[in-house]
């Protein structure tokens, strides 16, 4: 059996009911996943990884008038188009570990042309490099592909969104067997950031944890688990769900269901 992922969707926050979905379906031998959400134009936009069975590109469209259209294609695979708003302008840090490099893309003309601005982490198998702006410094949590990324999420921190980037002390900050790697974008509370990660205990993107920060500066990191959410029964896919993203007022995330072949 393979695994076919699709995207859902709500209108409002994050929710751990997942109550009333749309579904963006991919078509077929297609797999849409790792959705991030942007505003332009007065209308949110999803960017997501767009999958064929040999590689992923990124693909973007209107949330709502669902047209996908390739806006960022290499000559190796990318997923997880990780989108940070900043200063008037919207960069992008996909995962490309496949190039050995994680690295910043800058949007020159929405939502089709990028310009890689520059190389973050050098060398670094970089695997869905998740990025946050907290108390003066600049955050990024990520796997390796070559140090079992399901396991191990390392912990990054620089003064400007283009760098330096520094290793934490503690890092990988995070060891937990099939428990670390980064599932979509943080969030704040009133108790501090919340970080979704990947649980894949019973499948490869079975379901999602939500670990909350206790401790973020560049001495020492602490974060405990919060809460674990699972795929619902009732949805059209209902054996996996491994994203989550929330941002203007919408909440987009993936899920998968098993089939015999895409």
């Amino acid at each position: 059996m393979q695994d076919r992922w699709a995207i859902g969707y709500r209108n409002g926050s994050i929710s751990p009911d997942f109550q009333d979905p749309s579904w963006i379906d991919p078509p077929p031998g297609r797999i849409y996943a790792d959705p991030f959400l942007t505003w332009w134009e007065n209308e949110p936009w999803v960017f997501f990884e767009d999958f064929d069975g040999r590689r992923g590109h990124i693909a973007a469209s209107p949330l709502l008038n669902f047209q996908a259209r390739p806006v960022l294609q290499l000559d190796w695979h990318l997923s997880y188009p990780f989108l940070i708003e900043h200063e008037g302008e919207l960069f992008c840090i996909p995962e490309q570990h496949e190039a050995r490099e994680v690295a910043l893309f800058r949007c020159q003309r929405f939502p089709d042309r990028w310009k890689k601005e520059i190389v973050l982490l050098d060398g670094f198998a970089g695997v869905d490099p998740t990025v946050i702006w907290s108390d003066g410094f600049w955050w990024m949590w990520v796997g390796d592909q070559s140090r079992r990324a399901r396991d191990n999420t390392f912990l990054f921190w620089a003064p400007a969104l283009t760098g330096p980037w520094r290793e934490h002390r503690q890092s990988p900050a995070i060891h937990r067997i099939d428990l670390a790697r980064p599932g979509g974008l943080p969030w704040q509370t009133e108790a501090g950031w919340m970080r979704p990660a990947q649980n894949r205990t019973r499948t490869y993107g079975g379901g999602l944890l939500v670990y909350q920060v206790d401790r973020l500066d560049p001495e020492n990191y602490q974060e405990t688990e919060w809460t674990r959410w699972d795929p619902e029964p009732s949805w059209p896919y209902p054996d996996g769900l491994h994203h989550l993203c929330s941002a203007h007022g919408w909440t987009v995330w993936d899920a998968k269901r098993f089939v015999e072949e895409l």
